[in-house]
């Protein structure tokens, strides 16, 4: 069964009092009536009011016959009368959000509780599911739900999707995915990738992300080392952007701003022409100035200690972008031909030791970790 646990009832600010403390049942029917087989796998909104879980119950939702034997999603609403008091009784709702012949589980919802996810296998009625089963995306706002990791070319992935962490306001979700067909460049399986809802332009940053990884930094071993980097400290900076979606859109912003520019980088006949602005610059240092006040003791000093040992920001104001890269990477500039290139570099925390890095290409690694 599913419980929440409320730790100040009379709202003093006072956690835990005696007689000010409450446990409810939320695996329950409107009228009360508990789930009669296991409920798991609870996540809430931001507010406490939604409780989205998985249950194998099948009396949650009274003449609700459901589609099979199997796990289903359903949504508890603490406060269906909108007053701002939580589970008065004749003022809760649960409502079955799986709609599919199809064992569901592992259900998430955005901080505001208007976007969940779970995972669905096994029904081939739907065309973006495979056999390994894949994230769909239910919005509350139109009550639809649809599967929101395409292929741009093909449309379906040719592998599994799992291990959803969505934004506050569910625009954005990170995942986990064996397919390799989701991003132009990368060949391999077992990566982490972003979904932006109604993203078409972030596809275009995405791609020109991954190439600088593949085309430039897989041509020296300061470049691996700048990507084994970024493997290190990628988590903790997507919880940060999710965490904020003001910082999180300010992260897209920074990114579309330097993405003509790194274009042109990947470029061999524009990368001696085209300079880095001051705008992009500012950008960049406003970037990981949030980063560094906001992440962990780890992450602020990896970024003070190479802003200390290399030369300031403007620097590199008015430089080319193949003078650039050459400064960052240590090596004469040149681009890997996709043609010979690549396979991903390996994944997992690696000991790096004295690293040669500055903050520009430490901005190209954790900006690649929303985009893989």
């Amino acid at each position: 069964d599913i419980f929440v646990h409320d730790r100040d009832v009379d709202l003093d600010g006072i956690y835990d009092e005696v007689g000010a403390i409450r446990t409810v049942r939320v695996s329950v029917a409107n009228d009360g009536t508990e789930g009669n087989n296991k409920s798991e796998q609870p996540r809430m909104s931001a507010d406490g009011r939604f409780i989205v879980f998985q249950s194998d119950a099948t009396n949650l939702v009274a003449n609700d016959p459901l589609p099979c034997v199997c796990s289903n999603i359903f949504l508890h609403d603490r406060d269906s009368d909108q007053d701002g008091i939580f589970d008065e009784p004749g003022a809760i709702t649960t409502e079955r959000i799986s709609q599919f012949a199809a064992q569901a589980t592992r259900p998430r919802i955005s901080a505001d509780g208007q976007i969940i996810t779970y995972l669905l296998e096994g029904d081939t009625d739907i065309p973006c599911l495979v056999t390994q089963g894949q994230i769909v995306r239910f919005d509350r706002s139109d009550n639809s739900t649809t599967c929101p990791i395409r292929n741009r070319t093909s449309g379906t992935p040719n592998g599994a999707t799992s291990g959803a962490a969505l934004s506050a306001d569910g625009q954005a979700m990170v995942f986990h995915s064996s397919a390799n067909n989701l991003v132009g460049g990368v060949t391999s399986s077992g990566h982490v990738y972003l979904y932006q809802h109604n993203g078409d332009s972030a596809q275009a940053t995405v791609d020109t992300y991954t190439r600088v990884r593949d085309e430039l930094f897989a041509t020296s071993p300061t470049g691996v080392r700048y990507t084994q980097l970024f493997y290190q400290h990628t988590g903790e900076v997507v919880q940060l952007a999710l965490a904020d979606p003001a910082f999180f859109q300010s992260i897209r912003t920074t990114m579309t701003l330097w993405q003509p520019t790194l274009e042109a980088l990947l470029d061999p006949g524009r990368a001696g022409d085209t300079v880095i602005s001051a705008e992009q610059i500012n950008a960049l240092d406003t970037f990981l100035t949030t980063v560094s006040t906001r992440g962990s003791s780890e992450l602020a000093a990896t970024i003070a200690a190479e802003r200390q040992a290399l030369p300031p920001f403007n620097a590199f104001i008015g430089m080319t972008v193949a003078d650039a890269a050459a400064t960052v990477l240590d090596a004469p500039y040149q681009i890997y031909l996709p043609a010979i290139a690549n396979s991903a570099p390996t994944r997992g925390a690696t000991q790096i030791e004295s690293p040669q890095r500055n903050d520009l290409c430490l901005f190209i690694c954790i900006m690649l970790g929303f985009c893989e």
